[in-house]
């Protein structure tokens, strides 16, 4: 991502192949999607000049927003740690009753 900053504060964006071209994009970011259209050339392989880059608005979070995202990232990342952990545990316990059933020092009635 490319991004170029304004005299008056806002900031210009170049997104990666893919963000906003992929099926339904537009409805997801329609507001740089609309901007992308109008400062947007080219045929084959659509890009934004450099001339037209700085025209492009972006919208940022305050810096609330961010920490709030970031707060609530970082549970989902420690949810995730806890869950991986869990899963190691029981592909460990998993392991260590298939060797005590295949050495015949558990047996299952059946």
């Amino acid at each position: 991502m490319i991004a170029s900053c304004k005299p008056n504060g806002k900031v210009g964006v170049v997104v990666p192949p893919g963000v906003l071209y992929r099926e339904g994009a537009e409805k997801k970011n329609k507001y740089v999607y609309d901007q992308f259209r109008v400062y947007g050339t080219g045929t084959s392989v659509y890009g934004i000049s450099k001339g037209n880059l700085p025209k492009i608005e972006l919208i940022i979070p305050t810096e609330d927003e961010q920490e709030k995202i970031a707060e609530i990232l970082e549970m989902i990342e420690e949810n995730v740690e806890t869950l991986e952990a869990e899963i190691t545990k029981l592909n460990h316990l998993k392991k260590g009753l298939l060797q005590k059933l295949l050495t015949g020092k558990i047996r299952v009635k059946g």
